[in-house]
């Protein structure tokens, strides 16, 4: 599949190694991504890699898929307003993905519960900003006339971000395994 139509974005879309920037994409590589299935690679993280290893990775990785193409990308703000969100979906998104994000000519839901339940608003933002273009997905660039910009980016994401069902709480497994145990 060479990094194509997975779960994750291809590593050699060069917006996303340039949005991510290297001190990030190391960080990314030495600690791994909590709670997802991305475990961290350095030594401190339970992995092979030193530090050195690990710069000559991201080194390499610039090298080889960077070549700037995220000059001018915006920046994504947490902060982002999702009633302004959905205007600025309905208007740049919609006409792919439906006007609810619920799938529209060809595109998949964008809304689906169990996909805004396992990503962050990061993924989200770079998903935005690098696009998909294995799938057929603009970068930010490509949404309409204009590139989109840092609030448009930040409130579509607070609009996607808002569509989560609730958090259905935790269960402390660690607790009920233990007290099976010692009977």
């Amino acid at each position: 599949m060479n990094g194509r139509f997975g779960a994750a974005m291809a590593l050699d879309n060069p917006v996303l190694v340039n949005w991510i920037g290297a001190s990030a994409m190391r960080a990314l590589i030495a600690r791994g991504r909590p709670g997802t299935a991305m475990p961290g690679f350095s030594r401190a993280a339970g992995g092979n890699l030193t530090d050195r290893q690990i710069a000559i990775l991201v080194s390499g990785i610039g090298q080889r898929w960077g070549h700037g193409a995220a000059v001018g990308a915006p920046a994504f703000n947490a902060q982002g307003n999702s009633r302004q969100g959905r205007q600025d979906y309905l208007s740049l998104c919609a006409s792919c993905h439906g006007p609810d994000g619920r799938g529209g000519a060809s595109p998949g839901a964008i809304v689906n519960p169990d996909y805004l339940s396992l990503v962050s608003d990061r993924h989200l933002a770079a998903i935005i900003v690098a696009g998909r273009p294995d799938l057929g997905h603009p970068n930010w660039r490509g949404y309409a006339a204009h590139p989109l910009s840092a609030t448009q980016l930040s409130d579509i994401v607070a609009w996607l971000a808002a569509q989560r069902p609730p958090a259905l709480g935790s269960l402390d497994a660690g607790a009920q395994f233990s007290s099976r145990s010692s009977r």
